[in-house]
């Protein structure tokens, strides 16, 4: 984190969650292809969340007091969980709006405009981790 910055990690996380909803729309099919479809992008979607994760977990608690850090931590946690819960919830309800891989494709399509708002939104964070 130190040496790509927060911003760029957030970035680049985002990027790659995009790329990886797209190429679901584009390249999953009714019929299977585990290897060369699903698998590389089981791969981009973990460098995707790699990136991301870690540099959130970061950026909640970079600016916290000493004392104050396993709160920010613990803020940081409920966040994440209230947010897959929510995330979730949204992505079942808009795939029940379609049958079949039509679900599937309006799942992807929204997971993919939600990354891109997160890319946005992670404009407004630091370029690089507080030094303390």
């Amino acid at each position: 984190m130190h040496r790509f910055g927060l911003r760029n990690l957030l970035l680049i996380g985002s990027v790659l969650f995009v790329v990886c909803q797209l190429s679901f729309l584009v390249f999953v099919t009714e019929t299977p292809h585990p290897w060369s479809r699903w698998i590389p992008m089981m791969v981009l979607l973990g460098l995707a969340i790699g990136c991301v994760a870690p540099a959130l977990a970061a950026s909640a608690v970079q600016h916290a007091p000493p004392a104050q850090f396993a709160l920010a931590g613990a803020l940081n946690s409920t966040a994440r969980q209230i947010g897959s819960a929510l995330g979730v919830a949204v992505l079942v309800a808009v795939q029940a709006t379609a049958v079949g891989i039509g679900g599937y494709r309006a799942g992807w399509a929204t997971l993919a405009g939600l990354a891109a708002l997160s890319g946005v939104i992670s404009l407004m964070q630091p370029r690089a981790v507080a030094s303390h």
